[in-house]
């Protein structure tokens, strides 16, 4: 990451970690290659000894922002290096994980 991208770095560390990012459907459906995969999180995973992200699909962004709180809360507890997508319906999709976490 260069740039803008670095900035980002320094403002995820200053917020503890822990951001926020509300975007429509496409984005991340192209981001996430479909909702099969995390392409960033491999450069994250280079930068940190621990990345978690969690994305959240629902009708509004209170349920959405609902739904990613979930979804990081899994990703805390399956691995040091982990992204889940957490939908309706109770429906957690592992984007990617490290094993022995």
């Amino acid at each position: 990451m260069s740039g803008s991208g670095e900035g980002l770095l320094k403002e995820i560390v200053a917020l503890g970690g822990t951001f926020l990012l509300v975007t429509t459907r496409r984005p991340l459906y192209t981001a996430t290659a479909g909702l099969t995969a995390l392409p960033m999180l491999r450069r994250l995973a280079d930068r940190h000894d621990r990345v978690r992200i969690g994305f959240g699909l629902g009708r509004s962004a209170a349920e959405a922002e609902a739904l990613a709180r979930r979804a990081l809360a899994r990703a805390r507890r399956i691995g040091e290096i982990a992204a889940v997508l957490s939908l309706r319906s109770d429906t957690d999709i592992v984007l990617h994980t490290t094993a022995g976490a």
